[in-house]
Protein backbone atom coordinates (compact mmCIF):
# COMPACT_ATOMS: atom_id res chain seq x y z
CA UNK A 1 0.00 0.00 0.00
CA UNK A 2 1.44 3.44 -0.86
CA UNK A 3 2.45 5.80 1.93
CA UNK A 4 3.27 9.46 2.09
CA UNK A 5 6.88 8.55 1.36
CA UNK A 6 5.96 7.46 -2.18
CA UNK A 7 5.72 11.11 -3.22
CA UNK A 8 9.16 12.07 -4.46
CA UNK A 9 9.33 15.78 -3.62
CA UNK A 10 7.51 18.41 -1.61
CA UNK A 11 7.41 22.19 -1.89
CA UNK A 12 5.72 24.73 0.34
CA UNK A 13 5.28 28.13 -1.28
CA UNK A 14 3.08 30.18 0.94
CA UNK A 15 2.03 33.48 2.41
CA UNK A 16 2.41 33.77 6.19
CA UNK A 17 -1.11 32.62 7.09
CA UNK A 18 -0.89 29.30 5.22
CA UNK A 19 2.18 27.80 6.95
CA UNK A 20 1.01 29.24 10.27
CA UNK A 21 -2.22 27.25 9.90
CA UNK A 22 -0.50 24.26 8.31
CA UNK A 23 1.86 23.76 11.26
CA UNK A 24 -1.15 23.24 13.53
CA UNK A 25 -2.26 20.18 11.53
CA UNK A 26 -0.58 17.02 12.85
CA UNK A 27 -1.15 15.17 9.56
CA UNK A 28 0.68 17.92 7.63
CA UNK A 29 3.54 17.98 10.14
CA UNK A 30 3.79 14.19 9.95
CA UNK A 31 3.86 14.38 6.14
CA UNK A 32 6.88 16.68 6.39
CA UNK A 33 8.68 14.42 8.89
CA UNK A 34 8.22 11.42 6.61
CA UNK A 35 9.78 13.33 3.71
CA UNK A 36 12.83 14.31 5.71
CA UNK A 37 13.28 10.84 7.18
CA UNK A 38 13.14 9.38 3.68
CA UNK A 39 15.72 11.92 2.48
CA UNK A 40 13.34 13.29 -0.16
CA UNK A 41 13.95 16.78 -1.58
CA UNK A 42 11.90 19.61 -0.09
CA UNK A 43 11.44 23.25 -1.10
CA UNK A 44 10.13 26.07 1.10
CA UNK A 45 9.91 29.80 0.57
CA UNK A 46 8.97 32.82 2.65
CA UNK A 47 7.17 31.65 5.84
CA UNK A 48 7.14 27.98 4.74
CA UNK A 49 9.99 27.05 7.14
CA UNK A 50 7.58 27.47 10.07
CA UNK A 51 6.17 24.07 9.11
CA UNK A 52 9.69 22.60 9.18
CA UNK A 53 10.28 24.02 12.66
CA UNK A 54 7.07 22.38 13.86
CA UNK A 55 8.18 19.06 12.31
CA UNK A 56 11.53 19.40 14.13
CA UNK A 57 13.60 18.85 10.98
CA UNK A 58 15.73 22.02 10.81
CA UNK A 59 18.25 21.20 13.56
CA UNK A 60 21.76 21.17 12.10
CA UNK A 61 20.68 22.63 8.74
CA UNK A 62 21.28 26.03 7.14
CA UNK A 63 18.17 27.83 5.87
CA UNK A 64 16.97 31.15 4.59
CA UNK A 65 13.43 32.48 4.98
CA UNK A 66 11.39 35.61 5.45
CA UNK A 67 13.55 37.63 7.88
CA UNK A 68 11.05 37.49 10.76
CA UNK A 69 11.54 33.69 10.99
CA UNK A 70 15.28 34.06 11.73
CA UNK A 71 14.88 33.74 15.51
CA UNK A 72 12.40 30.84 15.24
CA UNK A 73 14.80 28.92 13.00
CA UNK A 74 17.80 29.60 15.23
CA UNK A 75 15.82 28.56 18.32
CA UNK A 76 14.99 25.30 16.51
CA UNK A 77 18.69 24.58 15.94
CA UNK A 78 19.15 25.85 12.39
CA UNK A 79 21.65 28.34 11.06
CA UNK A 80 19.86 31.21 9.29
CA UNK A 81 21.39 33.01 6.29
CA UNK A 82 20.14 35.99 4.30
CA UNK A 83 20.45 34.60 0.76
CA UNK A 84 18.23 34.67 -2.32
CA UNK A 85 18.19 30.86 -2.39
CA UNK A 86 19.97 28.27 -0.28
CA UNK A 87 20.21 24.49 -0.65
CA UNK A 88 21.18 22.15 2.18
CA UNK A 89 21.05 18.35 1.73
CA UNK A 90 18.03 18.38 -0.57
CA UNK A 91 16.26 21.25 1.21
CA UNK A 92 15.86 24.34 -0.98
CA UNK A 93 14.69 27.58 0.60
CA UNK A 94 14.25 31.24 -0.35
CA UNK A 95 13.30 34.42 1.48
CA UNK A 96 10.42 35.98 -0.42
CA UNK A 97 8.37 36.09 -3.63
CA UNK A 98 11.01 38.35 -5.24
CA UNK A 99 13.36 35.32 -5.02
CA UNK A 100 10.91 33.01 -6.79
CA UNK A 101 12.88 32.72 -10.06
CA UNK A 102 16.07 31.60 -8.27
CA UNK A 103 14.01 29.37 -5.96
CA UNK A 104 12.29 27.66 -8.89
CA UNK A 105 15.58 27.05 -10.72
CA UNK A 106 17.29 25.56 -7.65
CA UNK A 107 14.21 23.54 -6.67
CA UNK A 108 13.95 21.99 -10.15
CA UNK A 109 17.68 21.20 -10.05
CA UNK A 110 17.45 19.59 -6.60
CA UNK A 111 14.23 17.70 -7.34
CA UNK A 112 15.72 16.36 -10.59
CA UNK A 113 18.72 15.05 -8.64
CA UNK A 114 16.41 13.21 -6.24
CA UNK A 115 17.61 11.91 -2.90
CA UNK A 116 21.18 13.09 -2.25
CA UNK A 117 23.50 10.10 -1.95
CA UNK A 118 24.41 9.34 1.65
CA UNK A 119 21.90 11.85 3.00
CA UNK A 120 21.77 11.78 6.75
CA UNK A 121 18.90 13.56 8.44
CA UNK A 122 19.75 15.35 11.69
CA UNK A 123 19.10 13.33 14.86
CA UNK A 124 15.63 13.66 16.30
CA UNK A 125 14.48 13.44 19.91
CA UNK A 126 14.01 9.84 21.06
CA UNK A 127 10.34 10.41 21.87
CA UNK A 128 9.59 10.86 18.15
CA UNK A 129 10.96 7.58 16.82
CA UNK A 130 10.18 6.12 13.42
CA UNK A 131 8.19 3.17 14.75
CA UNK A 132 5.74 5.40 16.59
CA UNK A 133 5.27 7.64 13.56
CA UNK A 134 4.71 4.69 11.26
CA UNK A 135 1.79 3.60 13.48
CA UNK A 136 0.14 7.03 13.15
CA UNK A 137 0.47 7.37 9.37
CA UNK A 138 -2.64 7.20 7.25
CA UNK A 139 -2.46 4.58 4.49
CA UNK A 140 -1.77 6.92 1.58
CA UNK A 141 -1.92 10.43 0.23
CA UNK A 142 -1.75 9.86 -3.51
CA UNK A 143 -4.43 11.44 -5.63
CA UNK A 144 -6.70 9.22 -7.67
CA UNK A 145 -4.86 7.99 -10.74
CA UNK A 146 -1.35 8.42 -9.30
CA UNK A 147 0.80 5.33 -8.95
CA UNK A 148 3.04 4.53 -6.02
CA UNK A 149 6.58 5.50 -6.91
CA UNK A 150 5.43 7.92 -9.60
CA UNK A 151 7.15 11.27 -9.69
CA UNK A 152 4.80 13.71 -7.97
CA UNK A 153 5.21 17.21 -6.61
CA UNK A 154 2.95 18.38 -3.84
CA UNK A 155 2.57 22.13 -3.55
CA UNK A 156 1.12 22.95 -0.17
CA UNK A 157 -0.25 26.34 0.75
CA UNK A 158 0.22 27.92 -2.67
CA UNK A 159 -1.41 31.26 -3.37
Amino acid sequence: MPTRATTTAWSCRAASANPDQLRTKEEAVEFIRVFFEAGKPVGVICHGPWTLVEADVVRGRTLTSWPSLRTDLRNAGAEWVDEEVHADQGLVCSRKPDDLEAFNEKTIEQFAEGVPEGLQTPPRPADRGNAEREKKMSPHTLKEGQQAGASTHAVVGAR
